[in-house]
């Protein structure tokens, strides 16, 4: 699957910190239960509808360029679009990357990956940082194409072996 014309949604861990072990369990039994939330509604949900439905889902504490009634997508950090052209000329020492930030950077990184046709239906606003679009409405999952896991040293070794595997994702296609 070609991933650069995707959109992905991050779906992380903010709550666990400290010993490695409790948190490794935590923080994946927690990413899960986001993944089963949103599977069972359909949708990616603004905060504000998290909220009301599932008081024990956390966010990230300080990142939130969304406020409370949009969703956070990213563009592939290779296919940047003209607004993110225009972005980045203006602020050309700031260093942060949707991309990166998002669905790239963590301890257990992974994401919804998102067709190109959401374009047609949802209006996806240059807002917050660099190769971030923000939607005013729930995403339904009929535009998810796979759920990605980049390969980190703990899981890459039940999947492939080979330095090779570090530069790609895992993908579970629908």
């Amino acid at each position: 699957m070609e991933l650069r014309n995707k959109y992905f949604h991050g779906v992380r861990s903010y709550k666990y910190y400290g010993n490695l072990y409790e948190r490794r369990n935590k923080t994946l039994n927690d990413i899960l239960y986001k993944y089963e939330c949103i599977f069972k509604c359909g949708y990616i949900l603004p905060y504000k509808d998290i909220k009301k439905l599932y008081e024990d889902i956390d966010r990230h504490p300080l990142a939130q360029y969304n406020g409370e009634d949009r969703v956070s997508i990213s563009l592939h950090e290779n296919c940047p679009e003209e607004a993110d052209i225009e972005w980045m000329k203006k602020y050309r020492n700031y260093e942060e990357n949707a991309f990166r930030m998002f669905i790239f950077q963590g301890e257990y990184s992974s994401s919804i990956v998102l067709n190109q046709s959401i374009k047609n239906d949802y209006n996806l606003i240059p807002n917050g940082i660099y190769l971030e679009r923000q939607v005013l409405e729930p995403i339904s999952l009929k535009y998810m194409d796979a759920i990605s896991i980049f390969p980190n040293s703990e899981i890459a070794q039940y999947f492939e072996s080979g330095e090779d595997l570090k530069k790609t994702w895992i993908l579970f296609s629908r």
